[in-house]
C-alpha cells in the first residue's frame, strides 16, 4: 500500500494535501519545538547542503512521520534551504516536487533591506503578494533607476523569486545595466556578485556567475557562456514557449553584444546568427529584429534572416527596404535595386499606401529609400493630386532636415511651378492644404539660401533670404536666418530686428483672432482653429526664442501650444526644447528636446539641437563645480 502510495501522481497529490492540513495546523517553531535549533545549525557550508539535500529526499519518503519532519525541517532552515528546494519544484518524484512548491510559495523572503534607497522600498512594497504581470512591471521600473540603484535588489530578485521565468528577467535585466569603469571596482562588483549569488542552482544565478567571471576577464568565459546558451536552448527545444523563447533570443543578443565590445566579431556574429532560429515569421518580430542587426551594423545578418524568411519579406516592403539597405551597405548595388523594385511593386499602386511607407522609411531613417517612394508618388500628379502635393512637401522637409538643402528647394520649385500653370492646383494646394503661394516660394528661397549657407557663399544666402523676405515676411525660419546672418554689418543686423520684432506683433494678431474664432465655433471648424491657434502659438514661440524678445512670452507660448496638440508632436517639443534653451534653463531644455529626439529619432535638425543643449548643460555644471571649488578654496585659507 505504502508502495503504491508513493508511485503514482494522483494518490501522491492526496497525500501531500493531507500533510498540508497536519502542517497547518503545527504551529512553526511552536510547543517542544519552540527555541530549538535546527538541525543543520553549526555545520559547515558543505554539510549544510548535503543536510538540506537528505531533508528533500525524505519529503518523498513513504513514512508520514518522516515527510511531516522534513518539512519542518526545512520550514525552519527557511531561506539557507530556498535554492534546493527551487529545484526540487521540478523533481521526477511528484510528491516531492509538490512539497518544494509549497515550501518556496510558504517562504517569507525579506525583498527590501535597511540599505535600500527609497525609491527601491516603494517599489518592493508588497512584491511577494502581487501577480507575475505586475512583478515583471515592477523589474522594469527598478531597473529604469540606474546600475548603482536597482543592480543589487534585482539580483535579489534573481535568486528568491518564485517564478523561473521572472527569476530569468530579473537577472537580464541586470545584466543590460553598466558594471563599473574602473577596473579595481569591476572585480570587487564582481567578486560581490559571486558572493549574492551564494550556491544557488537556478540558470539565472548561473548567468550573474559567469557575468562575473566575464567581468575579471577568466580566460574560459567564452566556452562558459557557449555551455548556458546552449542550455537554455535545449531546454526550450524540449518545453517550448513564447517567453521562454524571447528570453533565450534576448540572452543570446545580450552575449553577441558583450563579444562584440570585446572585439570577438566573428564569435559575435556566430551568436547572432543562432537568433534567427528564435524567431517567429510574425511581421513584426522580424521587423524588430532587422532593426536589431542593423543598429549594430550587421548586414550580412539582415541578408541571412531574409533568406530565412523569405516569404514574410516578399510580403512587406518595409523589410524589403531593409534588405535593400543591407545589400548597399556590402557594396551590392544591383541586388539594393533589385529588393527596392520588388518592394515598389509588393503593394497595389494605390499612392496613399505608398506615401505611409514612405512616412515609415523617413521615421526609420531609410532616407534613401523613403525619396525612392516619394518621388514615385510625385511622379503620377493627374491620378491623385493630394497624395503626390503631399509627398512633395514631406520629400522638401526630409531633405532640408538630411542637410540636401539644394535638392530641397528644387522639390518646392517644381510644386511652384505646377501651381503657376495650373490654376486648379494652386486652388487644391490653398484649401486643402493651406499653404499659399508666398509661403511656398519662401520656404523654397529659405533652402537655396541654406544650401548656400553650407558653401560658405554668404552673399547669394542674404539674396535668397531677401528673396524669401519678400514673398513671406512672416515665415519664422528665414526671419532667424536673417537675424542670424554671419558677417553681417550693423546695418543688416538692425533691420533684421525691427523685422523680428514686426512679425511678432502679427503673429500676436493672428493668435487674438484665431483665439476668437475657436472660442465661436464648433465641429470640424473647431477642431481646425485649435490646429491653427497650436501652429501660430509654435511659430511665435520659435520666433523669440531663436532671435530676441520676450523669453517668458515664448515660453508661454510653446506650452499653450502642446496644450491645443495633446499629441505632442516631435516639432513643438523642439520649439519648447529651445524656449528653455532661450532662458538659460539647461536642463529643462535638453529633458524636451530628448523627449522630441524620442519621438523621432533620425532627426538630425532635432539631434543636432540636443548635442547644442546637452553641451550648454555640460559647461554650465562645470562651471558650477569649478565655482563651488574655488569657494571652498576661499573659506579654507580664510579659516587658516
Amino acid at each position: 500500500m505504502l508502495t503504491l502510495l508513493h508511485t503514482s501522481p494522483f494518490l501522491a497529490t492526496a497525500r501531500f494535501l493531507l500533510t498540508l492540513a497536519v502542517l497547518a495546523a503545527t504551529p512553526v517553531g511552536g510547543g517542544v519545538e519552540q527555541g530549538r535549533q535546527h538541525a543543520g545549525a553549526g555545520l559547515s557550508q558543505v554539510e549544510l547542503e548535503a543536510h538540506i539535500d537528505r531533508l528533500i529526499d525524505q519529503l518523498g519518503s513513504p513514512c508520514y512521520a518522516a515527510r511531516q519532519r522534513a518539512q519542518s525541517e526545512l520550514k525552519r532552515l527557511r531561506m539557507e534551504a530556498f535554492d534546493a528546494l527551487t529545484d526540487a519544484q521540478f523533481h521526477d518524484d511528484i510528491e516531492i516536487a509538490l512539497s518544494a512548491q509549497y515550501l518556496v510559495r510558504s517562504m517569507q523572503v525579506n525583498w527590501c533591506t535597511d540599505e535600500d534607497p527609497a525609491e527601491v522600498k516603494r517599489l518592493l512594497q508588497g512584491y511577494g503578494s502581487r501577480d507575475e504581470g505586475e512583478r515583471r512591471k515592477v523589474m522594469a521600473q527598478l531597473a529604469e533607476l540606474g546600475p548603482e540603484t536597482s543592480f543589487w535588489p534585482l539580483c535579489r530578485l534573481v535568486r528568491y523569486e518564485g517564478s523561473e521565468q521572472l527569476s530569468k528577467q530579473a537577472a537580464l535585466l541586470a545584466l543590460s545595466l553598466e558594471p563599473p569603469a574602473d577596473e579595481s571596482a569591476r572585480r570587487q562588483f564582481a567578486s560581490d556578485l559571486l558572493t549574492r549569488m551564494g550556491t544557488s542552482r537556478r540558470s539565472s544565478a548561473e548567468w550573474l556567475r559567469a557575468y562575473a567571471e566575464m567581468l575579471v576577464n577568466d580566460p574560459d568565459y567564452q566556452q562558459r557562456w557557449k555551455q548556458l546558451i546552449a542550455a537554455e536552448q535545449n531546454q526550450l527545444a524540449e518545453n517550448p514557449d513564447e517567453i521562454g523563447r524571447q528570453i533565450v533570443r534576448d540572452l543570446t543578443r545580450w552575449y553577441a553584444d558583450q563579444l562584440s565590445r570585446r572585439e570577438q566579431r566573428q564569435a559575435a556574429l556566430a551568436m547572432m546568427l543562432t537568433t534567427i532560429d528564435l524567431l517567429s515569421a510574425k511581421y513584426e518580430e522580424i521587423l524588430e529584429a532587422a532593426d536589431w542587426f542593423r543598429a549594430r551594423g550587421r548586414w550580412e545578418v539582415i541578408v541571412e534572416l531574409a533568406d530565412h524568411f523569405a516569404e514574410t519579406f516578399q510580403r512587406h516592403p518595409i523589410l524589403l527596404y531593409r534588405l535593400a539597405l543591407a545589400h548597399r551597405e556590402l557594396d551590392q548595388d544591383e541586388k539594393a535595386e533589385q529588393a527596392a523594385a520588388v518592394a515598389l511593386k509588393a503593394v497595389p499602386d494605390e499612392l496613399e499606401q505608398h506615401r505611409r511607407i514612405a512616412e515609415n522609411l523617413q521615421h526609420d531613417g531609410l532616407f534613401e529609400w523613403a525619396e525612392y517612394e516619394y518621388r514615385h508618388i510625385m511622379s503620377q500628379p493627374d491620378e491623385q493630386p493630394v497624395a503626390a502635393l503631399q509627398a512633395r512637401f514631406f520629400l522638401s522637409e526630409m531633405l532640408h532636415d538630411i542637410g540636401r538643402e539644394q535638392a530641397a528647394g528644387e522639390v518646392l520649385r517644381g510644386l511652384v511651378e505646377l501651381m503657376e500653370s495650373k490654376e486648379k492646383l494652386r486652388e487644391l494646394v490653398e484649401t486643402d492644404f493651406g499653404r499659399k503661394m508666398s509661403s511656398i516660394k519662401s520656404r523654397m528661397y529659405f533652402f537655396f539660401a541654406r544650401h548656400h549657407a553650407q558653401l560658405k557663399d554668404h552673399e547669394q544666402q542674404r539674396t535668397w533670404l531677401l528673396n524669401g523676405y519678400q514673398a513671406d515676411p512672416h515665415d519664422a525660419d528665414v526671419l532667424i536666418a536673417m537675424y542670424r546672418m554671419p558677417d553681417a554689418d550693423p546695418a543688416w543686423r538692425e533691420k533684421a530686428r525691427q523685422r523680428v520684432r514686426e512679425a511678432a506683433d502679427s503673429f500676436r494678431k493672428e493668435l487674438r483672432e484665431l483665439e476668437r474664432r475657436w472660442d465661436a465655433s464648433d465641429g470640424r471648424d473647431k477642431a481646425l482653429a485649435q490646429f491653427q491657434l497650436a501652429r501660430a502659438n509654435n511659430q511665435l514661440a520659435w520666433l523669440i526664442a531663436n532671435t530676441e524678445g520676450d523669453f517668458d512670452e515664448s515660453l508661454r507660448c510653446s506650452q499653450a501650444s502642446l496644450d491645443l496638440r495633446p499629441d505632442r508632436p516631435a516639432g513643438f517639443l523642439d520649439t519648447l526644447g529651445r524656449c528653455y534653451y532661450a532662458k538659460g534653463d539647461y536642463e529643462n531644455a535638453v529633458k524636451y528636446q530628448a523627449q522630441a529626439a524620442a519621438l523621432e529619432p533620425h532627426s538630425r535638425l532635432i539631434a543636432k539641437q540636443l548635442e547644442l543643449f546637452q553641451e550648454a548643460l555640460r559647461q554650465q555644471r562645470k562651471s558650477e563645480a569649478d565655482a563651488s571649488r574655488e569657494s571652498k578654496t576661499k573659506t579654507k585659507t580664510n579659516t587658516d
